[in-house]
């Protein structure tokens, strides 16, 4: 079922913490890491980005 009216915002945003993604736990620096007091948002849109790029440059190369 459909919400018709959707949820109001956030009183307060949610807040961060440093966090680090695809982590080998071998020395290598991690694949994608969230800094603290950065948004979501933010931070889901910069991943799909870096993840679309490579596959963007890849269809459009002449």
């Amino acid at each position: 079922m459909k919400k018709i009216v959707l949820d109001p915002p956030l009183e307060k945003p949610i807040e961060t913490a440093y966090t680090v993604f695809g982590n080998c736990q071998t020395g290598h620096s991690p694949l994608f890491a969230v800094c603290s007091d950065v948004a979501a948002h933010d931070a889901l849109v910069h991943i799909f980005i870096s993840k679309l790029c490579p596959v963007l440059n890849k269809v459009y190369t002449f």
